[in-house]
């Protein structure tokens, strides 16, 4: 039965619609501000070697002028184009592939009340006050408060890392040490199991994936190693070039002008009066690159006072020195003559900047990145920014998601407790045995398998898709016994009840079975008998032995599902949940379930903390999963690390303030149950610590810290998003 049969809202109605979308907003999010093919290519000129070639394309210039030789001033300016020009077409390039990526359609349909009936509309109509039904498979459309839950479990994976997380409409069953609160959906989850009616308050830009978006295309500065490089050999290409060609014109002019004999007082007087009028309206160029500071106030008013004292020192040689204009006019030919020489020495100065400048240098730089952006995307690694690709090279910060960067994200059986084997042999197992686990896992179930050869994807509860999956890897085939097989009722799984339970005609044992599966405190307290190698035992003898054996494999990080089944006699005709409760079902194991960790992640760790690249998890899972993975990989030892200096919640970290946290930065090991803005906190104030920092992730919860990193690195499902 549907929820719209169980339950009757009137809903909005269009007046109401109407105003809600103008006082909260339309349902959309607003698109990030794209850089203008302009802008990109204008950006290209603020590398500091491209600014230093167009000074002494400008120097080059003005002596090609006077020399009427154009062929240096030619090779600078075809350098600088072809330089801004290729960096400008690969990242173009790279922007459009992007904008293929985060291609999304708000045209989806959702289910809602309005008018007094139910409505489907375009998730971009949903408005604030709008009641929402949502069912298994669903994307939620929006934020919003469950008024109804059935059975309800939600994939928060894209913002939390969670996969499976519980959510009831019930005050005392909400549980506060969660990421986000249990009585509430968020816009970009998906529900795994049951059904809700919920009641937006959020919509657009208002809800949380809405402010991970705005802090994701918040635009900052980030100057790259490879930048801060450039900029450093620049400052000493233009100090050293500067001083040494200022000094060989003060060589040159005063061997040949000041100390010659031949000339006298008056040239001399009004070619150092034009030479300290040359600094002083050259200050703009020297010096600021003498101080790194921005001093453009200072440099204006040296300038202004620079000329004006260049030329009260030449009134003043003018009246002290006893020239006369007459004389200045009767020997202009001399003075005409020591002005070209001095025009020559400041010809031979300019010559030496442009020489010292390496005109191949932004080139050789430009055609290396891009190079290697087209090999990394021959191994599908699109590179979006040039410069990305050398800052990798130089990181000392990895902060690294959990879910779907360093494990799979696909649950997966690890271990199968049955019959009192440690790790249950399905094909040495008796026939009933198999017959029993088969019927427990193929037909006590909801989830599908995709119909593709060699796919591993399911639909359905992640949990039972990794059951599904690991009896096919026993060579069962799970569609038949569903084919095969008479349910006669079933008990679908709830959050409250945290089990599941089917009564099976069974073709092959003839008889009729209850087979309950759930969480193990709870199917171990259903039951008052053991099956263990092949014996009925009382559960009170194996108590003790199960309990420790299910909370060692919860310790790890691993979910533990337990199996029991029931044969149910002729007279047996009660309701399947007055059975569970009448009778006494026999425990017959249990099963350990993880998302396992990724292949290369070990030897991956393990080459970056040797190369001295610190490594940090920063996810918002649970501590106790957090630490099993960072055990696993090599990043944590639980027997020697201490707790309190390297391991930190979420709350713990907000409750900090930013001198603090730059304290225990780099100490950091595992910060677990992070929101978004946590992550994004964290590589702010470890950039602070001048650390450079990457951030790997493949959700949208990860997308403020990647952008906010000096590189990003998504991987995985969240590529489109983050």
């Amino acid at each position: 039965m549907s929820m719209g049969s169980q339950l009757k809202y009137n809903g909005l109605s269009e007046e109401e619609v109407r105003k809600s979308r103008l006082e909260h907003g339309d349902n959309q999010l607003s698109p990030p501000v794209r850089v203008s093919a302009w802008k990109l290519f204008l950006e290209k000129f603020d590398d500091p070697v491209i600014k230093i070639l167009l000074l002494a394309a400008f120097l080059s210039l003005f002596m090609a002028v006077i020399e009427n030789n154009y062929m240096e001033t030619v090779g600078i300016i075809l350098a600088i184009i072809l330089a801004t020009a290729l960096g400008f077409y690969f990242e173009y390039d790279a922007g459009k592939k992007f904008d293929l990526l985060n291609a999304m359609s708000d045209e989806k349909l959702v289910t809602t009340y309005r008018e007094g009936g139910i409505q489907q509309v375009f998730r971009k109509d949903i408005v604030v006050g709008d009641i929402v039904m949502v069912e298994a498979g669903d994307e939620i459309p929006a934020d919003g408060k469950i008024i109804q839950a059935i059975s309800l479990q939600i994939d928060e994976s894209s913002l939390t890392g969670e996969p499976l997380v519980d959510k009831w409409d019930k005050e005392e069953n909400i549980y506060n040490e969660v990421t986000y609160s249990s009585n509430r959906l968020l816009r970009g989850s998906t529900v795994m199991n049951g059904h809700a009616v919920m009641r937006v308050d959020r919509v657009g830009d208002c809800t949380e994936i809405g402010q991970v978006a705005h802090q994701a295309s918040q635009p900052i500065e980030k100057d790259t190693p490879l930048k801060v490089q450039l900029e450093r050999l620049a400052y000493y290409i233009s100090i050293v070039g500067i001083s040494v060609s200022f000094l060989l014109f003060l060589i040159l002019y005063s061997k040949n002008i000041l100390l010659d004999e031949l000339v006298s007082l008056g040239p001399k007087i009004v070619t150092i009066g034009f030479l300290l009028f040359l600094i002083a309206i050259s200050m703009p160029v020297w010096l600021p690159k003498m101080w790194k500071e921005k001093i453009s106030h200072l440099v204006a008013w040296t300038w202004i006072g620079g000329a004006l004292l260049s030329l009260l020192f030449l009134f003043l040689a003018f009246t002290y020195a006893d020239i006369s204009w007459v004389e200045i006019e009767n020997n202009s030919l001399l003075y005409v003559d020591e002005c070209r020489k001095m025009v020559s020495y400041f010809m031979v100065a300019v010559a030496l900047i442009v020489v010292s400048v390496p005109e191949g240098l932004p080139m050789s730089v430009t055609l290396s990145l891009a190079l290697n952006m087209r090999r990394m995307l021959s191994t599908n690694n699109l590179v979006r920014k040039m410069h990305a690709s050398e800052t990798m090279g130089a990181i000392t910060v990895i902060c690294a998601d959990k879910t779907g960067t360093l494990t799979c994200n696909h649950m997966t059986v690890r271990k199968m407790r049955l019959f009192g084997d440690d790790q249950f042999s399905y094909q040495k197992a008796t026939e009933e045995q198999q017959w029993l686990v088969s019927e427990n896992i193929c037909i006590n179930s909801t989830a599908f398998l995709e119909a593709k050869e060699n796919n591993s994807k399911g639909v359905g509860n992640p949990t039972e898709i990794a059951l599904l999956q690991w009896i096919e890897q026993q060579g069962v085939t799970y569609l038949p016994f569903r084919e095969q097989a008479h349910i006669l009722e079933q008990l679908p799984f709830s959050s409250e009840r945290k089990i599941m339970a089917t009564i099976v005609d069974s073709p092959h044992l003839n008889q009729r079975v209850l087979y309950i599966k759930g969480a193990s405190e709870i199917v171990m307290g259903m039951c008052s008998w053991v099956m263990k190698d092949g014996e009925k035992r009382t559960m009170q003898e194996e108590e003790e032995s199960i309990t420790h054996r299910f909370l060692d494999y919860q310790s790890k990080g691993m979910r533990t599902l337990a199996f029991a089944y029931y044969i149910l006699e002729e007279d047996d005709i009660a309701s399947i949940d007055q059975l569970i409760m009448a009778k006494a079902p026999l425990f017959c194991g249990l099963t350990a379930i993880e998302d396992p960790i990724r292949k290369e992640v070990p030897a991956a760790i393990e080459q970056c903390l040797q190369a001295g690249v610190q490594v940090k998890i920063v996810t918002g899972d649970t501590m106790v999963t957090a630490k099993n993975v960072a055990v696993n990989i090599g990043l944590w030892n639980a027997k020697s690390d201490t707790d309190a200096v390297q391991t930190m919640t979420g709350k713990e970290f907000a409750a900090l303030s930013d001198e603090q946290v730059l304290e225990r930065a780099q100490s950091i090991k595992i910060l677990s149950r992070a929101r978004p803005s946590d992550k994004q906190r964290l590589v702010a104030l470890l950039k602070q610590k001048g650390d450079v920092v990457a951030v790997t992730g493949d959700g949208t919860n990860d997308a403020p810290a990647l952008h906010h990193a000096h590189v990003g690195l998504s991987m995985g499902s969240g590529t489109s998003v983050a």
